[in-house]
């Protein structure tokens, strides 16, 4: 059972804040908070083993970097960039040094450099970071291991958003192909790529392609996890919003109906992927001029993203500029009508 807050702090009053006791519960509450992705509960936790390790083991013992690698990690998840940069350029410039330029420990690091580099808008220099970590990666453990392939994959995406669709289109195939060899066509982790390929087909507007892949993805998904997967939602829900796009409104409604019932009874109303199905079955119903069932969904899923998200969080505000959007125009039209 996990160690709470308060269990922490009696430790630390009884131990002092460098007890290995004291040390080894602050990482198991911390590691807690990170499974849950609560990095804002974490990130003080962290920051407090780090300092904790740099008082008693040093600032280049290996222990003290891992402290501050997940610091790092922490702060760019909360998107503070300024925070992390420095954090993390130490890790990487540290474990080359004492690791060597090629080590995995390094190539971890360094890819996350590269990340927090995309995200702070120097796609160049991301670029070059993650094509080295690729290379090291494929040459080092072989392309099909799950390092090279997630290097593939940071490298794609990478690609995509800058528009270099023939790049990217190659790295995913690639990743596509090593992870049918290295897994199976059927496992989720294989599944996922498909669905990038199809979401990267569909941007191009190649329609055909991007229809057979996510066909295939959610087929396969259902038959293989069930409906209740969560990959296999992701499948369903892109295949619907697809079909919308070609007009195949009817099959789009079947599908997101679909997930909202059967997906919803496996993993609750309030589940994530549940809830994108059910604001893009409620845009559909709203396209359509069912408005009925459009309010009920928008209502819904105010008072759920509200209760878990906030209310001035973006999706909450998006759902809530949804609603208010139908209402006008709900008004806008009745004002009409009693004009005419």
């Amino acid at each position: 059972m996990t160690i709470t807050t308060r269990e922490l702090q009696k430790i630390e009053q009884r131990l002092g804040a460098d007890h290995p006791e004291t040390v080894d519960a602050t990482w198991e509450l911390a590691e807690s908070y990170k499974d849950q992705k609560s990095y804002e509960k974490a990130g003080p936790l962290l920051d407090k083993l780090f300092k904790s390790r740099k008082r008693t083991l040093g600032e280049d013992h290996p222990k003290t970097l891992e402290a501050a690698f997940d610091l790092g990690v922490a702060y760019g998840l909360q998107g503070l960039y300024e925070e992390t940069e420095p954090i993390l350029s130490h890790v990487h410039a540290v474990r080359q040094r004492t690791l060597g330029l090629n080590h995995p420990d390094t190539l971890t690091a360094e890819r996350y450099l590269a990340s927090l580099l995309e995200e702070t808008g120097r796609e160049g220099e991301a670029e070059r970071m993650y094509q080295r970590v690729l290379d090291m990666r494929s040459e080092i453990l072989g392309p099909d291991h799950e390092d090279s392939i997630e290097s593939m994959l940071d490298l794609a995406e990478l690609h995509e958003s800058m528009d270099h669709f023939h790049a990217a289109e190659r790295l995913y195939k690639s990743a596509l192909d090593a992870r049918v060899r290295s897994l199976s066509p059927r496992h989720r982790e294989t599944l996922a790529v498909l669905r990038d390929l199809a979401g990267l087909y569909e941007s191009l507007e190649r329609v055909e392609d991007a229809e057979t892949l996510y066909r295939r993805a959610a087929r396969v998904g259902e038959d293989h996890h069930g409906i209740g997967d969560p990959g296999t939602l992701c499948s369903m829900n892109g295949l619907a919003c697809l079909c919308w796009k070609l007009g195949h409104i009817d099959e789009a409604r079947k599908l997101l109906e679909r997930v909202v019932d059967e997906g919803g009874e496996a993993l609750g109303l309030d589940h994530r992927k549940i809830q994108v199905a059910m604001l893009n079955l409620a845009n559909l119903h709203y396209s359509r001029r069912r408005f009925t069932a459009a309010l009920a969904l928008y209502q819904h899923l105010v008072v759920v993203k509200t209760r878990t998200l906030g209310v001035e969080h973006e999706e909450t505000v998006e759902v809530i500029s949804c609603l208010a959007d139908m209402q006008s125009y709900l008004i806008e039209s009745m004002e009409l009508e009693d004009e005419a």
